[in-house]
């Protein structure tokens, strides 16, 4: 299912004339990761997102 969803995400960004796609998968997540790999995707290197509440 996600290799079909991913194919059908990736069609449609090219037809409508995206020349490049990035995706961010959990570092566990092996099996999107696999699939990420046989697609072609890159691994690029990993980003931090540091979140902090806003407090009055």
């Amino acid at each position: 299912m996600a290799w079909a969803l991913k194919l059908t995400a990736a069609a449609r960004a090219k037809t409508q004339g995206w020349e490049s796609v990035r995706t961010g998968n959990h570092t566990v997540n092996r099996e999107m990761l696999g699939i990420n790999a046989e697609m072609g995707f890159v691994r690029g290197p990993a980003r931090v997102v540091l979140i902090r509440a806003w407090t009055e």
